[in-house]
């Protein structure tokens, strides 16, 4: 009689091998599932970011062409033009600021002016041209995705 030894008995091996190869490509697709569901959320809010931020600088300068535009020293000035004393000092008194709504503009931008007095720099010679300060914000909350432009604006007065 033959002996048999356990050692050179492969009957079923090629079926655990298989069956560890198909484990090993099983968790190999769901990492790279995984890890392209990710890739795609982080491009799309990417792009939430990068729209907000065209709509808020959009608003700002919507805000600017209207101080432009408008006669600022006017009795009753625009309803987005605030005081020295409203200057912001955080993100919530930015959007707290009063502020006035153009239709071009997605309902969920918005803009307001704050005006910083006469320009450093700026001559105090009654006889001269004065230069105002102002900061002109514009913000978009599309998406829980905040985001606020602030840009400087002078206009001389004679």
């Amino acid at each position: 009689m033959k002996k048999r030894f356990l050692l050179f008995q492969e009957r079923g091996s090629v079926l655990i091998v298989a069956l560890v190869i198909l484990a090993l490509f099983t968790l190999l697709s769901v990492s790279s599932t995984t890890t392209t569901n990710m890739e795609i959320r982080i491009t799309g809010n990417e792009n939430i970011q990068k729209e907000n931020l065209y709509a808020a600088e959009a608003a700002a300068m919507r805000c600017a062409q209207d101080m432009q535009d408008t006669d600022l020293r006017a009795i009753i000035p625009p309803a987005y033009l605030n005081g020295i004393e409203s200057v912001p000092q955080s993100q919530s008194d930015i959007c707290n600021l009063t502020h006035t709504d153009f239709t071009e503009l997605p309902a969920t931008t918005a803009f307001a002016s704050v005006t910083r007095g006469i320009a450093s720099g700026s001559s105090l010679d009654m006889t001269k041209t004065r230069v105002h300060e102002y900061s002109v914000y514009g913000w978009c909350d599309r998406n829980r995705n905040l985001v606020i432009v602030e840009v400087g604006y002078r206009k001389a007065f004679k």
